[in-house]
């Protein structure tokens, strides 16, 4: 297993210079080599299902650096799987803009193009634990609540979202600052209008 998560975000940056072989078909072994775990399945989707609920993580704004996402459906050979990047909500992957190249694509292309859900991201493999970007690197995780206010919210944005509105955090995303305190806050956020509240 590579020591850091920095190593990994470094070699898929490497990869999508100048890829290291042609990964036409090969979206497992480029993901575990991105992590430098060793074959543990033949496909995505079995790699994926033979990993313990507990090293799953559902929800795309707990998505960090390092892990590896995965796409399909149960019982459905043969998935997809990518690894996550620092840039929220984005993953490196192969096949899908270059055959056998990889890029740094959204998951929504993904999910799009190929018509195949995001089922989670994996902190560990058979061998071993990954070791993904900590949220102290990133997002300041603590719990959401009620009386929680913020006076401004530097939002990563997705299309439709006005630059200019205010928006409030996520309680499913778990995050919480001092008023007054800049923050990012990644996709999953609640837009603030006229004193309600709208997805």
């Amino acid at each position: 297993m590579r020591a850091t998560w920095q190593l990994i975000v470094a070699w898929c940056q490497a990869q999508v210079a100048v890829a290291s072989r042609d990964w036409s078909g090969l979206c497992q072994m480029f993901a575990r080599s991105a992590v430098g775990a060793d074959a543990w399945a033949s496909t995505a989707r079995r790699a994926f299902e033979a990993i313990p609920s507990k090293y799953v993580v559902r929800n795309i704004g707990d998505f960090r650096a390092g892990m590896l996402a995965y796409f399909g459906r149960p019982g459905v050979d043969p998935g997809h799987a990518t690894t996550v990047s620092t840039k929220p909500g984005y993953v490196w992957s192969t096949d899908i803009k270059r055959k056998g190249k990889v890029d740094l694509v959204p998951i929504s292309l993904i999910v799009n193009k190929w018509g195949l859900p995001l089922r989670g991201a994996i902190t560990w493999t058979p061998s071993g634990a990954i070791p993904y970007q900590p949220v102290a690197d990133g997002l300041h995780v603590i719990k959401v609540n009620g009386r929680t206010t913020l006076d401004r919210v530097e939002v990563i944005r997705q299309s439709g979202m006005s630059p200019d509105r205010f928006y409030r955090l996520n309680p499913k995303v778990g995050l919480r600052v001092k008023p007054g305190t800049p923050v990012r806050v990644p996709l999953t956020c609640t837009l603030i209008t006229a004193g309600r509240d709208r997805h």
